[in-house]
């Protein structure tokens, strides 16, 4: 199970599909579904725990939210940082080696950024709601890899 689920989200959450979704952005302005918006609903659906009264999330769903931070990060370090001698950084931990080259020049950065920044706020709240030890524990560990994320120096 796990397995399937982290390769629909190394599917859904890769250069290619952002890059697509940009392009529709461009050909059909206001008309097409947005890359950040794709993101925003995809966390959403991912993270749907935190909208509860007493957030609780089991196993499965909490190694699926773990993957999903670690391919955001696999992402962002790819995209941030400057690659020497290649564009083709393998960012899936599959072997997976897209060219990164156009997607360093689209908006993911920011998109990414601001997505993480918004889950981060999400966590924040159902931090103060949840009763549950093991879904305390990886909300509280979830927000210290988003932090990371944002400010690797940290």
């Amino acid at each position: 199970m796990t397995d399937l689920q982290r390769s629909l989200l190394l599917e859904l959450v890769s250069p290619e599909r952002f890059r697509l979704l940009l392009d529709g952005e461009a050909l059909a302005p206001g008309a097409s579904f947005s890359a950040r918006k794709f993101l925003s609903d995809l966390q959403a659906g991912l993270w749907e725990e935190l909208r509860a009264k007493r957030p609780l999330i089991d196993p499965w769903r909490r190694t699926l939210q773990r993957s999903y931070l670690e391919r955001m990060g696999r992402m962002l370090r790819a995209v941030e940082s400057p690659v020497l001698g290649t564009d083709k950084p393998d960012i899936s931990g599959s072997g997976d080696s897209p060219d990164l080259a156009q997607l360093r020049r689209t908006d993911f950065r920011a998109a990414g950024r601001a997505s993480l920044a918004a889950l981060s706020s999400s966590l924040d709240g159902a931090l103060a709601r949840t009763n549950d030890p093991m879904t305390l524990l990886h909300l509280k560990d979830c927000r210290k890899e988003i932090s990371l994320l944002l400010d690797p120096r940290k």
